[in-house]
């Protein structure tokens, strides 16, 4: 029997049978486009093309159905795979989002208690000129970094690197001087039990 053919004459009753199983599965894809992915896979599969050409019109009716449905399932099976994907992914960045807003905290309590202008000259002698530049102009100021970049006349990356390289100078300094141990404590305080 010949695809085109054959195609041409049951693609409304194969369109309704896969828009009658694809109607509760809530997938993006449409039964035209599993049909037609199911047609350009037999056409070039020199094997399969020529096992259906042998077929009677019956027989093509069952092997293009059987076709199909395996075709569904590949792509019900793809689409729940990239759903968990993107579930993951988005809890990643949850976590992450969470971990930095914690991070951004702690520096900001940090900050807070170097009050740079009448801070412990302890302190403020391990910051250089221009780490407490850039402490005023991102954490205190809360300048973008492209604002920052222009004033420095640096790249936008350089300021991100400084800014990362002073996030852990700040974190030292935090565990050494025991500075945020009170925000930590409160922190866990209000952490739900189990977390």
């Amino acid at each position: 029997m010949d695809l085109g053919t054959f195609y041409e004459k049951h693609k409304q009753f194969y369109y309704w049978f896969l828009y009658r199983k694809l109607k509760n599965t809530g997938l993006p894809y449409h039964a035209e486009d599993i049909i037609h992915d199911a047609v350009v896979a037999i056409i070039a599969n020199e094997k399969h093309l020529e096992i259906f050409e042998n077929l009677t019109e019956k027989q093509a009716k069952q092997y293009f159905k059987t076709c199909l449905v395996n075709r569904l399932i590949d792509t019900i099976r793809q689409e729940k795979r990239k759903r968990e994907q993107l579930e993951e992914l988005e809890r990643t960045e949850r976590s992450e989002l969470r971990e930095e807003t914690s991070a951004c905290s702690m520096e900001n309590a940090v900050i807070e208690k170097l009050n740079l202008e009448s801070c412990a000259p302890g302190v403020l002698c391990l910051f250089s000129s221009k780490e407490m530049e850039l402490i005023r102009l991102v954490f205190l100021q809360e300048l973008p970094y492209r604002e920052v970049a222009r004033i420095d006349r640096v790249r936008e990356s350089a300021i991100a690197m400084r800014v990362v390289r002073l996030r852990k100078k700040i974190w030292k300094i935090c565990l050494k001087q025991h500075v945020f141990d009170e925000f930590v404590e409160k922190r866990i305080k209000t952490l739900p039990i189990g977390s």
